[in-house]
């Protein structure tokens, strides 16, 4: 009988002492599964506190996580960086994290002349016989130092880096004689930059079978009818032993089911037991509109895919009549107390050299909470919050990189390659046209205006869109330390001639500080950012039919922007069901003799005529609450055109009409 169905009330634990052996090569149906990624023994590092004592290490295997549940555990991979002054090792699997390693259900005991150092490769150790998981279940092992003689006694426990320093979840508790005397998890502590136990479980599991791919995302796409296929993105659990090649696929569109389509991975994916996040070719449905069609992943590697569950999920795709020209909108979050952001303003400056018809920018500058921002949009802030680096940017809210290094991570000096992030972003279809028409009131100078005018090329009864309003300024400048800009490229001279970007040298042979600088694009004030405002895009969705939105906005009490001839008014469409921006546009604030009328969405067909007579009514927001006839508002004091008593069935307080303030009785 297997250890895990003894009864505990034994209080007996299988402890064997075992041989550690070479690399155990995995049989077939096995593989070996890991929270580290990493090719060899080189990438790993190491952590410690120069204390001699005994340390229990562990990673949790989630029952959440269908690889591992239900699979057979045959072994165990760790390492030890010396074995001078180690003692007492032992690999032990328990269901919880035992108050006592003897209290796991299984424990073996490494015999110390088996013992090696990681530099002879790593410490593999079969189980006496195979363990299955069925709920969470704790994997460890057990070593004591004697004595510190030297650095691998000061950092004994060999780790691996992660891409952002600290432990992923359930990949490395740790408990000690004196340090730790309780089981500590590092994933919940940011400050530690320890990353994951280095260490590897072999597993069968017969559930998943040697060919099996499950689908546990697939994004959403928009398709131009008639027109070729568009990638959509979706992510896959990598269950193949022998690496994965190839997936093969259908989709299920309702009243049509397409032919079988292959997807050929440039690479074999080795990463078992991990999600693979790529993107596949998508052919458009036969008619324009909204469908969710199903994907299922049929074969892998040429072989039917045995995922018994999860081999299939529906996604949203829109079918459009035509292509809309799209713009991206780039949300930069950035300081001038930020190190590394004199790249952001590089990447920013190139994008709207290179596409200025097609770049929206949008620079939104926030405190570390330690230093003054000058240009701080509190607007901004919920978004802001969601930012885990900086300078980080969102690409039409579809991508998070930095701005420019982008996607590929390459080296500073290296020729700005987010631009090809850029252009995929541009490159994909959208359902809307959409285009921003602000004006200054002649009356009052705090006050504007803005059309917004969208067209779709898809009908649809519901509408999950919102627009959102950013007010933007170029030529910000200012005196003193909070307006230079923080620059840690000053400290890369010694590499200067390996920089292939002009614009980035001049970081790179400047001051720690840059005095002198001129900042474009701020975000000085918005309106509904995250999600854009309700019922500013009301349904149905018809096709090819143009909508106008109307906004109004005050800056009297804005106090960051500097020069009103300066300010400009983005604007960008949002689908609140996958929370991209659609589509944006920005337009200068304009100077003319008198606001134009446009036709608001509520007023087609006959309404026309109507409304001109009629004026829109804003709250203090600038969202249009309604509309009101010229022969209801009368002039309070002939003498003071600005101010007016507005006689309707409106809710007592102040509004704007027409760029009049408008109190209703």
């Amino acid at each position: 009988m297997k250890k895990h169905f003894l009864s505990l009330m034994a209080l007996v634990a299988i402890a064997l002492c075992a041989k550690a052996q070479a690399k155990i090569e995995p049989a077939a149906g096995q593989n070996w599964w890991t929270y580290c990624d990493y090719t060899d023994e080189s990438q790993l590092t190491h952590w410690g506190y120069s204390s001699p004592e005994t340390f229990d290490c562990a990673i949790k295997l989630a029952a959440s996580d269908k690889t591992v549940n239900g699979a057979m555990l045959h072994a165990v991979r760790f390492y030890l960086r010396s074995t001078e002054q180690i003692s007492d090792v032992k690999v032990w699997v328990s269901r919880m994290l035992p108050r006592s390693i003897d209290y796991a259900d299984v424990v073996v005991s490494v015999p110390a002349e088996e013992l090696h150092a990681m530099s002879e490769g790593p410490m593999d150790v079969a189980l006496p016989e195979p363990y299955e998981v069925t709920g969470d279940t704790y994997v460890g092992y057990t070593f004591t130092v004697g004595r510190i003689t030297s650095n691998a006694e000061v950092e004994p426990i060999v780790t691996c880096p992660t891409a952002t320093g600290n432990t992923d979840e359930n990949a490395f508790f740790l408990r000690s004689e004196y340090a730790y005397t309780d089981w500590f998890d590092f994933s919940t502590d940011w400050d530690m930059y320890v990353g994951n136990l280095a260490m590897k479980v072999l597993i069968s599991n017969n559930r998943l079978g040697d060919g099996a791919v499950e689908l546990t995302y697939a994004g959403d796409g928009v398709a131009v009818l008639g027109g070729g296929m568009v990638d959509v993105p979706i992510e896959i659990m990598n269950n193949v032993f022998d690496g994965l090649s190839a997936i093969s696929y259908t989709i299920d569109y309702g009243d049509h089911v397409s032919e079988e389509y292959t997807f050929d991975f440039p690479v074999t994916a080795d990463d078992f037991g991990k999600p693979l996040y790529f993107y596949i070719p998508v052919f458009p449905d036969t008619k324009p509109g909204y469908n969710t069609p199903m994907l299922t992943i049929t074969k892998v590697n040429g072989k039917p895919n045995t995922a018994i569950n999860n081999n299939a999920l529906a996604f949203p795709l829109i079918t459009v009549v035509e292509p809309s020209l799209r713009r991206v909108a780039v949300e930069e979050f950035t300081g001038t107390w930020c190190g590394y952001c004199p790249s952001g303003i590089v990447a920013m400056n190139r994008f709207a050299q290179l596409y200025p018809d097609r770049y929206v920018g949008i620079a939104v500058h926030f405190s570390d909470g330690q230093s003054v921002e000058p240009m701080q949009c509190n607007d901004y802030y919920e978004l802001a919050q969601t930012v885990q680096s900086v300078p980080s940017a969102f690409f039409n809210r579809t991508w998070v990189l930095n701005p420019y290094t982008g996607s590929e991570g390459a080296y500073w000096y290296e020729y700005q390659p987010s631009i090809a992030d850029f252009e995929r972003c541009m490159d994909r279809p959208t359902e809307a046209a959409i285009e921003v028409h602000p004006v200054w009131d002649e009356e009052d100078p705090d006050i504007f205006y803005a059309t917004t005018d969208i067209t779709f090329q898809y009908d649809r009864e519901t509408s999950p869109y919102g627009l959102a309003y950013v007010l933007l300024e170029d030529g910000m400048h200012g005196d003193g330390r909070p307006w230079m800009q923080h620059n840690y490229f000053s400290q890369m001279k010694s590499i200067a001639e390996m920089f292939t970007d002009e614009e980035m040298l001049r970081f790179v042979n400047g001051d720690d500080y840059v005095g002198d600088m001129v900042y474009d694009d701020v975000a000085v004030a918005a309106w509904n950012i995250s999600k854009g405002q309700i019922g500013s895009v009301k349904a149905p969705i018809v096709q090819g039919k143009q909508r106008t939105h109307e906004f109004a906005a005050s800056i009297g009490s804005n106090t960051v922007y500097q020069n009103r001839d300066n300010l400009k008014l983005a604007v960008l469409l949002i689908n609140n069901e996958n929370k991209k921006v659609v589509n944006c546009a920005v337009a200068k604030i304009a100077h003319e003799e008198e606001t134009p009328t446009s036709i608001n969405e509520e007023f087609w067909g006959n309404e026309e005529l109507r409304m001109k007579n009629e004026e829109s009514v804003y709250d203090l927001q600038g969202r249009v609450v309604g509309r009101v006839s010229r022969s209801e508002m009368s002039c309070a004091n002939e003498k003071d055109s600005s101010f007016f008593t507005l006689h309707s069935s409106f809710k007592k307080g102040l509004y704007i009409v027409n760029g009049k303030k408008v109190v209703i009785r």
